[in-house]
């Protein structure tokens, strides 16, 4: 703060534009990461419970007929999404029927413990993941429930991508607020300087026959100190010269008084 107020004023209202332009971007950014995570996790959720239904409706039949086969065989139709971690078909009873496990998982995973619906987030050895549980129903009675373990990579790639082009637009932004603010500054900084220039000249030469310099566009408070300015060295100038006059007077008064 201290060296804040040692700035010049052109260099404060570069720094105050600048800084205001920064929270203000910033805000914006977090407000819209926010927001593009809570609409990718409800998306998501509402993608992959439309996609559950499906394998549900699939391995009604496996499920009534106990066909393991063809269960698993429903399940690999997720290797078209590649974020999809691992997944299992639980019977009635809550015993895993089926699973499908991603490429390049190498060891076996665990099914997590069984719920009949729903969906929660969760860390796995260091990676967010997304648990859906989607319910199979047949004619109104539960007969078991596809489970999905998918890995969030994609969203923080996302995410990434996102942070990626708003710092684009952030260095764009502060690049066109600090050209614009170098500018537009001179509209206060450059009258203000003028009167301080103005200031300094009649100190030191002892002319209150300067005045300061006032142009069209001044109609503001920068206007109202320059004619308070002027009005007060009109002032002093006329103080001066009534002061001038009276020794002169004094003067001659002395000199008619030695002249007796």
């Amino acid at each position: 703060m201290r060296m804040f107020q040692t700035f010049s004023i052109p260099r404060k209202l570069v720094l105050i534009i600048m800084i205001t332009s920064a929270v203000t971007c910033l805000m914006a950014s977090v407000a819209f990461l926010v927001k593009d995570v809570i609409l990718y996790h409800h998306s998501m959720v509402h993608s992959l419970s439309g996609l559950t239904q499906v394998i549900g409706m699939n391995s009604q039949g496996a499920l009534v007929f106990n066909d393991q086969y063809t269960a698993e065989k429903n399940l690999t139709a997720l290797r078209a999404m590649p974020y999809v971690f691992s997944a299992c078909v639980y019977d009635r009873e809550g015993e895993v029927f089926a699973t499908y496990l991603r490429k390049d998982v190498s060891r076996k995973v665990s099914p997590p413990p069984y719920q009949k619906s729903g969906h929660y987030f969760k860390r796995f050895e260091g990676n967010e993941y997304l648990y859906l549980f989607q319910p199979i129903m047949l004619e109104n009675e539960h007969i078991g429930t596809v489970f999905i373990k998918y890995d969030l990579q994609e969203m923080l790639f996302k995410l990434k991508e996102a942070l990626f082009i708003f710092g684009i637009i952030m260095l764009t932004a502060f690049f066109v607020a600090f050209m614009m603010s170098s500018r537009l500054q001179r509209l206060i900084s450059e009258p203000i300087l003028r009167l301080a220039q103005t200031t300094k000249s009649i100190s030191q030469n002892r002319d209150y026959g300067v005045r300061a310099e006032k142009c069209d566009w001044h109609q503001d408070e920068i206007g109202v100190l320059i004619d308070g300015f002027n009005e007060m060295i009109t002032e002093i100038e006329a103080q001066e010269v009534e002061i001038r006059r009276h020794r002169e007077n004094e003067l001659n008064r002395q000199r008619e008084y030695l002249d007796r």
